[in-house]
């Protein structure tokens, strides 16, 4: 969540809808309650990322965010840095 809020900054996005399948950080970002004290530099640091958006976070079940997580297995295996063209590796990932 933290680097999509960072991107969104430097794209110049100022309101967003963040759906995500970890239902304790949504349930976290939602309310502005820390869900563990060992969590509190990076809950902190969203946190103030999240707070200079208007955003509002849904919670999705995990079969529902399929691409996120075919793309995060994607970046396990594969050096890569900056942006990435979501469909140029769209059949990389089938």
């Amino acid at each position: 969540m933290s680097w999509g809020l960072k991107v969104g900054r430097h794209l110049g996005v100022t309101a967003a809808d963040i759906l995500s399948d970890c239902q304790v950080l949504v349930s976290a970002m939602s309310s502005s309650t820390l869900p563990h004290w060992k969590l509190w530099s990076l809950f902190g640091s969203v946190m103030r990322l999240y707070s200079s958006y208007d955003v509002v976070s849904f919670w999705i079940p995990r079969e529902s965010n399929e691409a996120a997580h075919l793309l995060a297995k994607w970046g396990l295996s594969h050096d890569c840095n900056g942006y990435l063209n979501f469909w140029e590796l769209l059949h990389e990932t089938e």
